[in-house]
């Protein structure tokens, strides 16, 4: 997949599709046929095709250059979680503005009036926000996202499966979540949404997560079996 992308440079078709065969290898997880070194050829290969497709997301190639933002950032999020080490080598290679720009062309192109995509939009925004928040925080990701754009419902839903996944797959930083700003924020925009119930669901894990205490969250997720990448509510 890497050989194929360098020889087409200019194929958005061939590095999307890349993309989601580098992430079914990532997803396979580290052992003795996926190692680190490839897992960091797989997070470069991530990083070059979310460059080229927001440089050419306002050209006639635009619905391309989507596919293969979100193909980029779900390859980026399964690095980041297979190996969360890989965050410090985004950290330093400030992809934060990068990915932060592809969190707001999802949010921005989300289609609201179309509910046979939603489920699969709200998955697109869960890769974003789970690769972001490995790249700064997640305190300081989901509480800017619930500020800047409200509660959406769309929004609010990926951001409460987000903070499932992260407690799920015990990333390293999940100890921001325990601090108050996410629960207080994922409390206030349920009251918003009091009579949808699948939303309320979504909520009621999230919050249920974060809500417990440490001891007893880590001997919880010690004794539980890691759920396939990203499921939604």
């Amino acid at each position: 997949a890497l050989s194929v992308m360098n020889a087409f440079p200019e194929n958005l078709i061939v590095w999307k599709t890349a993309c989601y065969t580098l992430n079914s290898i990532v997803q396979h997880g580290l052992d003795h046929v996926v190692q680190k070194e490839q897992l960091e050829m797989c997070l470069r290969a991530g990083a070059k095709a979310l460059n080229v497709a927001q440089s050419l997301e306002h050209h006639c190639y635009r619905d391309e250059a989507s596919y293969l933002r979100e193909e980029s950032v779900k390859l980026i999020a399964a690095v980041c979680i297979t190996c969360p080490d890989f965050r410090f080598s985004l950290q330093e290679a400030n992809c934060k503005v990068t990915l932060a720009q592809a969190m707001e062309a999802a949010v921005d192109r989300f289609p609201e009036d179309d509910p046979d995509k939603e489920a699969e939009q709200v998955e697109v925004l869960v890769h974003n926000l789970l690769a972001l928040a490995y790249v700064s925080g997640p305190e300081e990701i989901l509480v800017s996202c619930l500020q800047r754009w409200g509660a959406k419902t769309f929004l609010v839903r990926a951001c409460a499966d987000t903070v499932a996944e992260l407690v799920r797959r015990n990333a390293p930083m999940n100890e921001e979540l325990l601090r108050g700003r996410v629960h207080a924020e994922l409390t206030s925009v349920a009251q918003v949404h009091k009579e949808d119930v699948q939303i309320q669901s979504c909520l009621e894990l999230a919050v249920g997560f974060i809500s417990q205490p440490k001891q007893h969250l880590n001997h919880q997720l010690q004794n539980q079996v890691p759920p396939c990448f990203v499921q939604s509510c």
